[in-house]
């Protein structure tokens, strides 16, 4: 529902990028306050990703309203946007990175969690019943001829 909403907002406001990056900077105090409050998630890592994932997209709609403000102004500071052209791809890539470091994590829970299954050698029943069944079968084959 969110992301339907931002893209209502970023599709009808195209025009207008201070005021949807300040009802973006709304909905995503909306869903931190969400989270910190109502803790909708029960495993703790998933809820610990989700919260770092928002304030990282918290941090990036504050330097994209910065953005927005030095174009509705008329700013021209060359320096500033560079340095938070580079804090946004610095964000992007922990973001991304994130995600990966949270995969592992959760790979190397279900592996210590359930290693012993996993890599235990199975020893190979001998199926005695089909080796006997086998043999009355022969046995009566032979005997009958």
């Amino acid at each position: 529902m969110r992301d339907f909403a931002l893209s209502i907002v970023i599709s009808l406001l195209y025009k207008y990028p201070y005021i949807q990056t300040i009802i973006m900077l709304i909905f995503n105090g909306v869903m931190l306050s969400y989270l910190l409050i109502l803790r909708p998630l029960i495993d703790f890592l998933d809820s610990l990703h989700q919260l770092i994932c928002e304030f990282i997209v918290f941090g990036v709609n504050i330097g994209v309203l910065l953005l927005a403000s030095f174009d509705e102004n008329g700013v021209e500071e060359k320096q500033n946007r560079k340095e938070i052209g580079s804090f946004l791809i610095i964000a992007n890539l922990v973001f991304n990175f994130l995600g990966l470091l949270v995969m592992l994590t959760k790979l190397g829970i279900f592996i210590f969690r359930n290693g012993k299954r996993l890599f235990a050698k199975t020893k190979k029943k001998k199926n005695s019943t089909r080796r006997n069944w086998s043999k009355v079968v022969f046995r009566r084959r032979f005997d009958e001829k």
